[in-house]
């Protein structure tokens, strides 16, 4: 688990180790940095304030441009890790939201 400041500071304070790295436009290596040598599988990034969500356009365009997953929420995060889950049981195959509508009815 690669953090920036604040998330690296909340996880060491309820230790859980994660690696520091920097956050765009604050030295290397940095979010893109990884994400473009391959050290990611999944960005779960939760933007506060107009800085952040400028340096998540560009996080978000990297991700895309590598093919890697990009949450913006945790509950998103909390989603995509119980439906991974799930997968690895054989539970459920994945559904569009459309079949999920079809299911509920909507």
């Amino acid at each position: 688990i690669y953090t920036t400041a604040g998330t690296h500071q909340f996880f060491e304070e309820n230790s859980i180790a994660t690696t520091f790295v920097y956050k765009e436009g604050e030295g290397r290596p940095n979010i893109s940095d990884l994400l473009i040598n391959g050290k990611l599988d999944i960005i779960v990034n939760t933007p506060g304030g107009k800085k952040s969500k400028i340096d998540g356009i560009t996080l978000r365009m990297t991700a895309i441009r590598y093919n890697i997953p990009y949450v913006t929420t945790l509950s998103g995060a909390l989603a995509g890790v119980k439906g991974i889950l799930a997968a690895k049981k054989g539970e459920e195959k994945p559904k569009s939201l459309q079949e999920y509508q079809k299911m509920l009815g909507v």
